[in-house]
């Protein structure tokens, strides 16, 4: 089994070019598994599993979620929003006219999985989440349970460093060194 990468370009409302990994051949009548990769990964992260699920007869798709790898950046956190990552992944669903798709997806990837199935409910028959959990519960829990919020806070400590101007910038080039 043989993997392509492809680019999946200037389809959506600010013309994003999203690269990702798909096998071939590509059979348009079996279940489409698509790997939604966490942050900072990309969609090589699931290097060891799409060969595994190609040779069981699935159609396998590794899209890098915008910003990442070889998919376009972004200028603005606007163009990071939740909706266009969910629709770059629902255009390229169509873009093989995947009608009985699984959605993988972990970290990050599971974020945009939940938005996915949340707002096309026809369009996957079913989810496989890692480490993401529903949204609606997290948001309960924390509402419910203060302390787990500065436990959890401290734990993505990660996430608000790189709301900061520059500074992201400065400790990815920093770490090439």
């Amino acid at each position: 089994m043989t993997f392509i990468s492809c680019y999946l370009s200037a389809f959506s409302s600010d013309n994003n070019k999203i690269h990702y990994l798909r096998n071939t051949p590509f059979n348009p009548d079996a279940v489409t598994l698509i790997f939604l990769h966490g942050f900072p990964e990309s969609s090589y992260a699931w290097d060891a599993y799409l060969p595994h699920f190609a040779k069981l007869g699935f159609n396998v798709l590794a899209p890098d979620l915008r910003g990442n790898l070889l998919s376009n950046g972004f200028k603005t956190l606007d163009d990071f929003d939740i909706h266009l990552l969910t629709e770059d992944v629902r255009l390229l669903i169509a873009k093989y006219e995947a009608k009985k798709v699984v959605i993988i997806g972990h970290d990050l990837g599971g974020a945009v999985a939940w938005q996915l199935a949340e707002s096309y409910p026809c369009l996957s028959k079913a989810l496989i989440l890692l480490n993401s959990p529903h949204p609606g519960a997290y948001s309960r829990l924390f509402r419910s349970t203060p302390w787990l919020t500065i436990r959890q806070t401290l734990r993505f400590w990660y996430l608000y460093v790189f709301q900061l101007r520059s500074i992201p910038e400065y400790l990815m080039l920093k770490g090439d060194s």
